[in-house]
């Protein structure tokens, strides 16, 4: 697992929530 894609996949979670709150 590379740090990029562990970054990516945070980024991507947050951005989710933020567009379900």
């Amino acid at each position: 697992m590379s740090r990029n894609v562990l970054l990516f996949f945070l980024e991507t979670t947050f951005f989710a929530c933020r567009c379900v709150a």
